[in-house]
Parts: structure tokens; C-alpha cells; sequence
């Protein structure tokens, strides 16, 4: 099954539903392009995660999959 993305203006039905067989559908709302943006905060982050990676300051994957089990079960 592949998705169909719509655009609504909220009054006309969409052109991409008349195209879909009958059948249940769930609709759900994609952020608008403009809340899309990552705040300074987010950037920065981001940005300190690839300069870790870039160094090589990460840990491999089963690792750090360990150790967030071990941190869930002693709560």
C-alpha cells in the first residue's frame, strides 16, 4: 500500500480521494513546511551529535541498546 499525500483547503474535497478505492482510511495531518524549521537549540544539538560522531565519540549500537535496558529495569 503506498501513500497519497492531499492538499485540503478545508472546503473542497481533495482531487487524490475521488482517485482511492473505497476502503477505511487513516488521515493524518504532515507539519506545515513552515513549523519545519528546528529551533537554535535543536541546531545545536544536532550539530554537537555530528561533531561527536565526526570524532568518533559514539558508542555501537548494541552497546548503548544494553545500556538503555539496564537503566529501564532498575527503575
Amino acid at each position: 500500500m503506498r501513500a497519497t499525500i492531499i492538499n485540503w483547503d478545508g472546503t473542497n474535497l481533495p482531487e487524490e480521494l475521488h482517485r482511492l478505492p473505497p476502503g477505511h482510511y487513516v488521515l493524518s495531518q504532515v507539519a506545515d513546511t513552515d513549523d519545519d524549521e528546528m529551533t537554535e537549540e535543536e541546531e545545536a544539538a544536532v550539530m554537537e551529535g555530528l561533531n561527536a560522531f565526526e570524532a568518533g565519540n559514539v558508542l555501537p549500537y548494541e552497546e548503548a541498546m544494553r545500556e538503555l535496558r539496564a537503566r529501564t529495569l532498575s527503575r
